[in-house]
């Protein structure tokens, strides 16, 4: 009688945006690998949620909790040991939301906790009339997630990323603005583009503008190549721990701006070029942009 592999399982750790720890056991890869499959350990922890099926797809799993360095997809694995996993909002379409607000509790739940930590970490600054009203709905005796998270849909930057302490590799010398090498600059990728927030300046890049972007195959450096005049292009070239996060909300922000307006070309295969050194994506919206 031949031998028959038994199946091998671990525990994985997974945590909410407000630290609420899950033990997910997931089946380990074949061979002598400890690593898990994502696809299985995102069906788990939304079984364990109680999320609809219709919901899953705007939740992912990330490395990282406040800082994440990475989203997952689905075909991804990920050793079992893993300490920093996180399940999130993956979501940047408001009506879509506001669809989940109506036919999901659990999502609800879910995005009432991701509001609340937006609030707290100062993401979101509401006026001090609808702060007052968030903290009625947030009355414990009787909660209104549902209400909170649509104040808070309606805020600047709910839809927004922030990254912290980018650290400029090259000077940017523009009638806009000017960065110098080894400056710190937070930058908020928006539905509307790049908020870029330094000391004593805010300088806006509209996603129209902005002509491509790329990630280096090794390190922490990620470019966007920007027309902050009429006549030239500028590399805005930065270092971050969250390089690959980074370029994962811009393709899905684009994504869904493509899918809000009809007019935008489609994205196809041969706008990302890999060089030896780095990838780069071409952006469909560019105003420049002229599909071959």
């Amino acid at each position: 009688m031949e031998d028959r592999e038994l199946d091998v399982f671990a525990v994985v750790l997974v945590k909410t945006i407000d630290s609420e720890q899950l033990q997910i056991t997931c089946k380990v890869s074949g061979g002598n690998s400890d690593c898990v499959l994502i696809e299985e350990l995102h069906q788990k922890v939304c079984d364990k949620l109680e999320l609809k099926s219709s919901s899953r797809g705007y939740f992912a799993i990330f490395q990282g909790q406040t800082t994440p360095v990475k989203k997952y997809k689905l075909s991804d694995t990920v050793p079992s040991t893993c300490q920093d996993l996180t399940f999130q909002k993956w979501c940047f379409n408001i009506a879509m939301e506001k669809t989940l607000l109506v036919c999901d509790m659990a999502a609800v739940y879910l995005l009432y906790k991701h509001s609340l930590y937006l609030v707290k970490q100062g993401i979101l600054h509401p006026t001090s009339e609808q702060l007052n009203q968030l903290e009625e709905y947030e009355n414990p005796a009787f909660p209104l997630e549902n209400q909170y998270v649509s104040l808070c849909q309606k805020l600047d930057h709910y839809n927004s990323v922030c990254f912290q302490g980018c650290v400029l590799t090259q000077d940017i010398v523009s009638p806009q603005i000017q960065m110098h090498k080894g400056e710190k600059v937070d930058m908020l990728v928006t539905l509307n583009g790049l908020e870029l927030q330094l000391e004593n300046n805010t300088c806006y890049i509209r996603w129209q503008d902005i002509k491509a972007w790329s990630k280096s195959h090794t390190g922490t450096n990620a470019s966007l190549t920007v027309h902050m005049d009429s006549d030239m292009c500028n590399l805005l070239s930065i270092d971050t721990k969250q390089s690959s996060y980074l370029i994962d909300v811009i393709l899905e922000i684009i994504t869904v701006l493509q899918k809000e307006d009809s007019t935008v070309a489609s994205f196809y295969a041969d706008m990302i070029h890999v060089t030896d050194k780095m990838k780069i994506w071409d952006n469909v919206l560019y105003n420049g942009y002229k599909p071959s």
